[in-house]
């Protein structure tokens, strides 16, 4: 689902967040995979998803399919920074980290672009129509998620992806919208 909030509030409520996993992506210099289902260009999520699995709690494996492989939640969050945010520039970093607590996980995902307005894509997406024919469908799938929360940092930049163990109940009340919103228009 899509919420409002800070990343601040979301460390203090997956309590004492240390960070597991610091990374600047650059894809030009990702190790590739000669078995991988993406599309050349998006090649270096790969690997690269495989190695981010690694340092996500056990509690978050059952949702493996939901976060990484094509059309999963991190793929999309990484792929939109390269091709909004960085201009599809394979020697633009972008920046992944990971904050372990007690109670969840948080993942910032930011790359070197100027953002986007977050809150004219969400009025598109609830408009409907046509918008999903070119993009906007690993928005449309992070707000239909009912295992992870998503927001935004200022601009539309950095991106969170907050998952808290037990299930995200505390967190409807944040809702920009409804957690199964229809698609079908």
């Amino acid at each position: 689902m899509l919420i409002e909030m800070r990343p601040d509030e979301a460390l203090d409520m997956i309590e004492n967040a240390t960070s597991v996993f610091e990374h600047k992506v650059v894809p030009r210099n990702e190790p590739r995979a000669g078995h991988s289902p993406y599309l050349p260009e998006y090649d270096w999520m790969f690997l690269f998803e495989r190695k981010l699995m690694k340092f996500l709690d056990r509690r978050i494996e059952e949702h493996r399919r939901e976060l990484v492989g094509p059309s999963g939640l991190l793929s999309e969050a990484l792929s939109n920074s390269y091709c909004h945010g960085n201009r599809r520039d394979p020697d633009l970093p972008i920046y992944v980290n990971v904050f372990k607590g007690d109670k969840g996980l948080l993942i910032k995902i930011e790359d070197s672009g100027d953002g986007f307005n977050y809150e004219e894509t969400l009025c598109k997406i609830e408009r409907g129509g046509n918008y999903y024919k070119l993009s906007g469908n690993g928005t449309k799938r992070m707000m239909a998620s009912e295992n992870f929360a998503v927001f935004y940092g200022e601009r539309g930049r950095p991106f969170y992806l907050l998952y808290l163990f037990g299930g995200a109940g505390p967190l409807s009340g944040r809702s920009l919208t409804s957690p199964s919103p229809d698609f079908s228009k």
